[in-house]
Parts: C-alpha cells; sequence; structure tokens
C-alpha cells in the first residue's frame, strides 16, 4: 500500500498555473485537498530573468502564503523532488498551513497541519528586498512573466546563479 503525503504548493504547480501538468496522473498520484494559507508569514518573492516564485527559508517575515494543498504518493512526491531539483536548488521541509477552501470550493476552517513544502534555502541577500506576494499568479499584476523550463534551458540556463549564494 502506497503512502500519501500532503504537499503545499504557492507557485507554478498550482491548478492553472504553467507547470500544473507536473501533476498528471503518469508521475504519480495527485489530490487536490483545497486551498490553503500558511499559518506563519514567510517571505515569497519573483525572481531571476526567468520570473520565478520563491518561497525564501525566513520564516517570520512576508505574508501569509496563500497556496494549495495536494495529496501525493511516493511516486509523486520523488517526481515533484526532481522537478524541483530538491535537495540542490530547493529543499523540501514542512510548514503549518491552515485549509481555507475546501476541493468543492467551500469555505471551511480547517485544522492547522504539518506538510511539505519546497523553499530556497541558499538564497542571495537581496532577495528579501524583492517585492513580496500573498498570493502568486504567473499573469498577474506584477507583470512578471514565467520563463519556461524549455526557455530556460535554451536561454537562460545559468538563472539559478541569479538568486543562489555560492558555496564555500
Amino acid at each position: 500500500m502506497a503512502a500519501f503525503h500532503r504537499l503545499f504548493v504557492y507557485g507554478t504547480l498550482k491548478r492553472g498555473q504553467p507547470n500544473a501538468e507536473q501533476f498528471g496522473p503518469k508521475n504519480g498520484v495527485a489530490n487536490y485537498i483545497g486551498q490553503a494559507r500558511t499559518v506563519q508569514k514567510w517571505p515569497l518573492v519573483i525572481a531571476s530573468q526567468c520570473n520565478i516564485p520563491y518561497l525564501l527559508d525566513r520564516e517570520g517575515i512576508g505574508n501569509n502564503i496563500i497556496g494549495e494543498i495536494y495529496e501525493v504518493d511516493d511516486k509523486m512526491l520523488q517526481h515533484c523532488d526532481v522537478f524541483e531539483s530538491c535537495p540542490q536548488y530547493y529543499q523540501r521541509t514542512t510548514i503549518q498551513v491552515q485549509l481555507i477552501e475546501d476541493s468543492a470550493g467551500s469555505k471551511v476552517e480547517g485544522n492547522i497541519d504539518d506538510i511539505f513544502v519546497y523553499v530556497l534555502r541558499d538564497f542571495k541577500d537581496f532577495m528579501l528586498e524583492l517585492p513580496q506576494y500573498e498570493c502568486y499568479d504567473s499573469c498577474g499584476p506584477h507583470g512578471l512573466t514565467y520563463r519556461s523550463r524549455y526557455e530556460r534551458l535554451r536561454e537562460y540556463a545559468n538563472h539559478r546563479l541569479e538568486v543562489m549564494k555560492e558555496k564555500a
């Protein structure tokens, strides 16, 4: 019997966003649970030439982030780790979130749960000075067009160097 895990997504993996297809059945099981908000504040920024949303690993500053909860099987969690280049780029950690809307769109006051999320841990200091968002939308009023993985591989191969601290 497969184990299931809860995963909070805040960026391009959300429904209607550029990478939502990653939750397709060929990659494993991903059941949409609903919309949630982080209990603690976190800095959510858009950075690099590729306009990638990052949840920076600095709990206590920023906003209570609105995202989505998925229940995923081991295969999907492993796929997400590969997709997010975890642990080389993003780190998978647990944070507390509260369900605010169920999968049917009904408002709820859900329990607070520890849930997996991908954060950027080794980021450059300037990123904390960027505008911080409560909720990411690739077509949002920020006007920062997300660059797809295909574009990044073709045109922006070094986008990670823009945001990550160099390892000593």
